[in-house]
């Protein structure tokens, strides 16, 4: 406001300046990306005349997915694939959009155990039964 008041000479009775800090966030402070968004200046006003209209750009960042604090990637169609190795009942998952959007959500993890087989066998390479072949 003060660089178009001294320096452009629009009239200061022409502003409402306001602040908001973390009440109005366009994107979500959980991420680094998000907070880079949210640190903006944004003017808004009425125009009464307009020569040529400019389409305004959104501000972009990257997709994530965070699975149990681990970042994924990401190919470029937006699909990811992960492999959990450890036995969990639980899946913490994290998503942010091209917005910054963000969604986290909590999954739990059905648990299969076997306790007892109905039957073992044991076949080396190159054997064959009549229901397995190795």
């Amino acid at each position: 406001m003060t660089y178009l008041v001294e320096k452009e000479g629009v009239a200061r009775e022409r502003f409402v300046l306001k602040w908001y800090g973390k009440s109005r966030p366009i994107a979500s402070n959980l991420i680094s990306e998000g907070r880079e968004m949210n640190r903006r200046v944004e003017i808004k006003g009425d125009a009464k005349e307009m020569e040529q209209a400019k389409i305004l750009n959104q501000l972009r960042s990257e997709p994530t997915v965070v699975i149990n604090g681990e970042k994924m990637r990401i190919d470029p169609d937006g699909r990811f694939a992960a492999e959990i190795i450890e036995e969990i009942d639980r899946l913490n998952l994290q998503i942010a959009n091209r917005q910054g959007k963000v969604t986290e959500t909590t999954l739990a993890l059905p648990s299969l155990k076997i306790l007892r087989p109905a039957q073992s066998v044991e076949l080396i390479y190159g054997d064959q039964n009549d229901i397995y072949k190795v």
